[in-house]
């Protein structure tokens, strides 16, 4: 499986790791032109082994007041669609999620900075072969997370604590199953114990 992690922000970047545990990395393009063909490229790698590609993205929200929120958003909406438009299964994360699982923690009172310090160092450990730089750090990791064995089994089996996030059903419905409209599956026809949320 190839897993793909994206932290959306404006200085974020997108992260692959292979099915044979290569990592790739790049900072978030600038256009959402250059989103789509930089996940289109990824698509090679899954025709050449044939294991499967899911993307993990970040999922977070500005706070009011806080500088950045529309180009943010935008980003995200950009993502959200290549990886639709390429049929790309994907699954929004929670970042307390991803950081738990990979033992990264901070307190609230760190800045920005510092915070990204402590991703970063954290990637570097996993990802000794590459440069590590703040702008890939969070997208490395959390390809990791989708990669590991908890977290895509999190990301595909719906078990996520409902107190965590609002219940998203036909659209974490098209998020998983990207080609389901192509069956012409409503969710009723799922297995009967697939829940999904947003985590």
């Amino acid at each position: 499986m190839i897993a793909i992690g994206i932290d959306p922000g404006k200085y974020g970047g997108i992260a692959a790791i292979l099915s044979d545990g290569t990592p790739l990395a790049w900072p978030m393009p600038v256009t959402e032109a250059d989103i789509c063909e930089m996940l289109r490229d990824l698509l090679i790698y899954e025709d050449d082994n044939h294991n499967g590609i899911h993307a993990a993205l970040e999922h977070v929200w500005s706070t009011p007041g806080q500088g950045g929120g529309f180009a943010f958003g935008r980003n995200v909406g950009h993502c959200q669609m290549a990886l639709t438009a390429l049929g790309v299964a994907f699954t929004p994360v929670l970042p307390k999620r991803w950081q738990k699982e990979l033992g990264v923690s901070y307190s609230k009172d760190l800045t920005d900075v510092e915070k990204k310090n402590i991703t970063k160092r954290r990637a570097q450990q996993l990802f000794p072969v590459l440069k590590v730089t703040h702008a890939i750090a969070d997208a490395l990791l959390i390809a990791e997370f989708c990669r590991l064995p908890t977290g895509f089994d999190l990301l595909n089996s719906g078990g996520f604590a409902e107190a965590e996030g609002v219940l998203l059903i036909d659209r974490q419905v098209n998020h998983i199953f990207p080609r389901i409209a192509e069956l012409h599956l409503c969710p009723a026809q799922l297995p009967q114990h697939t829940n999904f949320a947003l985590f």
